[in-house]
């Protein structure tokens, strides 16, 4: 292992913190997203449908979301 990959020393906490994907912070007040806008991946390997008021892609949201029918 390099030094640059160890976990520093020190007794600092670190924290993140991230919103809910299931919800559309710039849809209020449904919370709902509306993935109708397009956006296209770099180099030319096609692209995926954004939310229209936050701008999530589906893909992240799908790879965020558990889609577990169990649940």
């Amino acid at each position: 292992m390099r030094p640059e990959d160890k976990y520093p020393e020190s007794g600092e906490t670190f924290v993140h913190i991230q919103r809910k994907p299931e919800r559309c912070y710039g849809n209020c007040p449904t919370m709902e997203h509306e993935f109708t806008g397009w956006r296209e991946i770099d180099g030319g390997r096609g692209g995926e449908q954004v939310c229209k008021h936050c701008g999530m892609g589906a893909m992240e949201h799908t790879l965020r979301t558990s889609h577990d029918p169990a649940r």
